[in-house]
């Protein structure tokens, strides 16, 4: 039998980025085999944890840090409204997430180094970067 999984019902928050699953409609939340994806920073979970190896979380989260923090993948869009504050504030909600309601008990204890904690300069750096046009 095949594992189903719903991020949404076992945290309210991306455990990558501190996305709000609960703005999002619950139909928009797929039951797919293994995996889930985060609207915002694109964590497919299940998935990512593999391709990212034992420190998965952190190092996908460090990755879309250094490209300036893309909300759905999009750095500029005209529909786009994603300011620094919100990213943020964003962040800070893993200060919400419980590491051991993760789905996978072998992911969680793989991701030792998992921490809510987040260093704003370095985050204000990158989001500067990436929207000045500066490489």
């Amino acid at each position: 039998m095949e594992t189903q999984i719903n991020i949404k019902k076992l945290s309210q928050y991306c455990f990558v980025c501190g996305y709000n699953f609960e703005n999002e409609p619950e139909e928009s939340f797929r039951l797919v085999v293994f995996t889930n994806t985060c609207d915002c920073c694109l964590f497919q979970y299940g998935v990512d944890e593999t391709y990212f190896g034992p420190s998965g979380l952190m190092s996908y989260r460090q990755d879309w840090i250094e490209k300036g923090l893309p909300y759905r993948g999009e750095i500029f869009s005209e529909y786009l409204v994603w300011t620094l504050n919100d990213a943020l504030k964003q962040l800070h909600n893993l200060k919400k997430v419980n590491m051991d309601m993760y789905f996978n008990h072998l992911i969680a204890l793989d991701n030792k180094d998992w921490t809510s904690d987040i260093d704003e300069d370095r985050i204000k750096i990158y989001w500067n970067i990436f929207r000045s046009g500066s490489s």
